[in-house]
């Protein structure tokens, strides 16, 4: 899978940035480079970021163990049908 990552410096969260720069990539990775669906991993406590990638479009799966130890839900947005 490929992963959407997107971190915003705290001075410019809450402002749809997030959004816009998200809702673009994954567009772009979608129509480009024909991906069939794309993950975002993210921290069972970021609340923010999780809300995000729901607005998005993402459905919330599995919870899985980094190597480090951390825990990730796994976000899944598959590509848009034509």
């Amino acid at each position: 899978d490929i992963e959407l990552v997107y971190v915003i410096g705290g001075g410019y969260q809450r402002r749809g940035y997030g959004f816009e720069a998200s809702r673009a990539i994954a567009g772009y990775g979608f129509a480009q480079f024909n991906l069939d669906r794309l993950v975002a991993l993210i921290e069972p406590e970021n609340l923010p970021s999780r809300r995000l990638a729901e607005k998005l479009g993402f459905v919330a799966g599995p919870v899985v163990v980094r190597p480090s130890g951390g825990h990730r839900i796994v976000y899944a947005l598959n590509k848009p049908s034509a």
